[in-house]
């Protein structure tokens, strides 16, 4: 950082985890829109309701210092994936999983469903973006846990081909 360059504590309210470190962030200062680049992660502290990064501001407007409260938008690279709401998602020691349904097979009589593993990749309003499932996949929204506790846990993941 030069000097007079200044460092800033970007907050996620309500969030304890992030996903993917977003690349660079924008704060809006009266109006006026100043680049920062994300250092990274801050740990939380006692006072600290959310996750928090540390964003390094190298020309900031004059008069900006300590203790101002101000907007700032955490930009990430475009990502491809799929918006699932939380209660889609399962999580164990191996990772994070949603539950598929399977395509018939000939005599089939019940809805085959199994779980396929998924990367979060950044939440999104009440859910998350998720890398691992297609658009055209069947996901069990509610309901995935007992689908989990009837099968076990990682029992059996879903191939592309199923």
């Amino acid at each position: 950082m030069t000097e007079g360059g200044l460092l800033v504590r970007a907050e996620l309210s309500g969030q304890h985890s992030f996903g993917e470190l977003p690349r660079k962030a924008v704060l809006d200062v009266d109006g006026v829109q100043v680049p920062g680049r994300v250092l990274g992660p801050l740990r939380q502290t006692g006072e600290s309701q959310g996750a928090a990064l540390l964003v390094s501001v190298e020309n900031p407007p004059a008069g900006l210092g300590p203790g101002a409260i101000l907007p700032v938008a955490l930009l990430t690279s475009e990502r491809a994936g799929l918006v699932l709401p939380r209660t889609a998602l399962l999580f164990d020691e191996q990772g994070t999983y949603v539950y598929k349904q399977l395509r018939p097979r000939a005599g089939d009589r019940q809805m085959r469903y199994a779980p396929v593993k998924i990367e979060l990749v950044v939440p999104y309003g009440e859910g998350w973006l998720v890398d691992g499932v297609d658009d055209d996949d069947d996901i069990v929204v509610r309901g995935a846990g007992v689908l989990w506790s009837l099968q076990g846990v990682g029992n059996r993941t879903a191939d592309d081909d199923d």
